[in-house]
């Protein structure tokens, strides 16, 4: 009950109280004195008729705000989980609604977590959307333009507006998470590498310990971005041209792969031998960092940038938020948005996802609290200031992968990516050269019928 049920209530009582004391008799008088005059009667007082106990109207129940998100199974655990359900459940106890996430799982080989897949926006008002579906996405659906308040005070970092962008340069989602291809090594063995080594560098330390690489499409991109001094696009990967140009790099490619200076193993063959010490170096991306830390490896870590050839390159999956165009509630979920990117808890869930933030807050935050990190990555990466601004810079400047949206994305998962990999095996353990990979993967191109 209420207040002014309790008030009515109270009314009641006293007025029933009342007319049972105008009721009762008055008391008898001592013998010795005169009965008075019996009072003359009077109309009794009519009962006051008591207001019907009405019930207040029930409360119209808040529809839970509902947040759609991608869950690594490689990654997943109870406490990254919870997490990101805390922040939540207080964001949402702040603003004065309930956000429920909803969690879709996938899968746990990390030489194919590049994989295609479009999340089914309806329903949510806000759900993640990976870099390499975007521009599928931007065109099968209609999404509400990020403010541009809310860019300016994320600050969101120039690769993610061009991965989020549709064709038009409009940027339909709040750039949030990226893993950049990176070098990871032992300094312990290899010393200090430079930031950004260049093909000479590598070609030197590689001499003595070989590099070994997963069949990871990221890699190949990553190259190819540093080789090539036009913008990269999207595009190029169809483009028999594009393919013609990377020639100049098959020379050194092979030279290195003849010499045993280059090979290529599973990341499940990589992480035993580097936490052995028995690989000194690899490249890979974030993801890689939290395997070692999940399993158990605390010693010497650094990591470095892509080899630069012609420029500084970089690939990078990344991820980010994104609100339907017919939400009637667009405003608040860019609320939602805003306090996510800026609370510790969201961005320590990020972190134990393989990803670094894709905004200048997230980064300061992160460096105002290094210890958001701590449970998530191995701790030999924080022996100095160094690998963070490196982590930094390849978020920056790495661009993210995007599938064009003319590509079917079966096509994509299921000849693209097995093929890419394939090929990058076999280049870089000497089954044949890079000439004859390029040639077998522009034929490849005219057969899926993508080719430009």
């Amino acid at each position: 009950m209420n207040k002014s049920i309790y008030s009515r209530i109270g009314k009641s009582l006293l007025i029933v109280l009342w007319l049972l004391t105008s009721s009762c008799q008055p008391a008898a008088q001592p013998l010795s004195e005169p009965q008075p005059e019996p009072a003359q009667p009077t109309e009794a007082p009519q009962p006051i008729e008591a207001e019907p106990l009405v019930p207040e109207p029930a409360q119209e129940e808040i529809s839970p705000f509902l947040v759609r998100v991608i869950q690594y199974d490689l990654m997943a655990s109870g406490d990254q989980v919870a997490l990101l359900n805390e922040a939540a459940e207080r964001i949402g106890s702040e603003m004065g609604m309930p956000i429920e996430i909803d969690i879709l799982p996938l899968g746990a080989n990390p030489d194919t977590c590049n994989f295609a897949y479009l999340i089914d926006p309806n329903g949510a008002d806000i759900f993640m959307q990976d870099s390499i579906c975007s521009l599928h996405a931007f065109e099968t659906n209609a999404y509400a333009s990020v403010p541009e308040d809310l860019g300016n005070n994320l600050n969101f970092f120039g690769a993610g507006r061009v991965a989020f962008s549709d064709l038009s340069g409009n940027l339909l989602a709040a750039p949030f998470g990226t893993s950049p291809m990176m070098i990871i090594y032992n300094p312990a063995i290899l010393g200090d590498l430079p930031v950004t080594p260049t093909v000479d560098e590598i070609m030197e330390v590689s001499a003595a310990y070989p590099l070994v690489i997963p069949p990871h499409g990221g890699i190949a991109m990553a190259v190819a971005q540093s080789y090539l001094t036009d913008p990269f696009s999207e595009l190029n990967l169809l483009d028999l041209e594009f393919y013609g140009n990377l020639g100049g790099l098959a020379e050194t490619i092979d030279q290195m792969a003849a010499n045993g200076q280059i090979r290529s193993a599973s990341t499940q063959e990589i992480l035993p031998g580097f936490m052995s010490g028995e690989i000194a170096w690899t490249v890979h991306d974030l993801m890689f960092l939290r395997m070692l830390k999940m399993n158990g490896y605390e010693g010497p870590l650094a990591v470095a940038r892509m080899p630069q050839i012609n420029r500084t390159g970089g690939s990078a999956m990344s991820i980010a938020w994104v609100v339907p165009g017919d939400s009637e509630n667009q405003e608040i979920a860019w609320q939602v948005v805003s306090r996510f990117a800026e609370d510790p808890q969201v961005i320590q869930w990020l972190i134990s996802n393989g990803f670094v933030p894709f905004y200048e807050l997230g980064y300061q935050k992160w460096d105002e609290q290094r210890d958001l990190a701590e449970p998530w990555l191995p701790a030999g990466l924080w022996a100095n200031d160094r690998n963070f601004n490196v982590l930094r810079e390849n978020a920056v400047e790495s661009t993210a992968w995007r599938l064009p949206a003319n590509v079917p994305v079966d096509t994509y998962n299921e000849r693209i990516l097995p093929m890419s990999r394939d090929l990058i095996a076999n280049i870089a353990n000497g089954e044949f050269q890079m000439g004859q990979g390029l040639q077998d993967w522009t034929t490849f191109l005219e057969e899926v019928d993508i080719q430009r």
